[in-house]
């Protein structure tokens, strides 16, 4: 990582935060082609928000902010996390999708998801990628895009078996 780009996420970061009235510790870290920001502070929830969405908003800015500052530079993609909140987060979207997934394969019944942001339908979809039985799909609904976990088809089955 970049020490110029590393600089620049903090300076951002922390313009932001004081804005906001926060004194925070920010770290960050290249992992693999990500560059990984932590933020420690008191007041969470602030930078959180309800299911993520100013954390989301706070990243979406930052990057755009970081990439506009270094264009025709290749930058990394910046992912920001507030005290640990997006691993919390991860492990239990991941444990949803596993039983949801289940049910599911039992009762042979496709379930929809509450709506959920790119980036938690992106974790649901991983869950399931692997399963030989079920598939997953986004889809629009009246309140946002959700995710559809759904046996695969026969069809789509025997299609998997031949090119395997």
């Amino acid at each position: 990582m970049d020490r110029e780009v590393s600089e620049k996420i903090i300076e951002v970061i922390g313009k932001i935060l004081t804005f906001l009235g926060e004194k925070a510790r920010i770290k960050c870290a290249l992992e693999g082609e990500t560059i990984a920001v932590d933020i420690e502070c008191e007041r969470t929830g602030q930078l959180i928000g309800r299911g993520g969405r100013i954390l989301e908003a706070l990243q979406h800015i930052v990057q755009r902010i970081v990439g506009r500052s270094f264009a025709g530079r290749d930058i990394e993609s910046i992912i920001i996390d507030v005290d640990g909140y997006r691993r919390r987060r991860e492990e239990e979207l991941s444990q949803m999708a596993r039983d949801i997934a289940e049910r599911v394969s039992r009762s042979g019944k496709s379930e929809l998801l509450k709506p959920m942001s790119a980036w938690e339908r992106k974790i649901i979809h991983m869950a399931v990628k692997d399963s030989e039985s079920l598939e997953s799909h986004s889809e629009d609904s009246d309140s946002g895009r959700s995710v559809r976990i759904r046996p695969k088809s026969r069809d789509c089955r025997r299609g998997l078996k031949e090119k395997q």
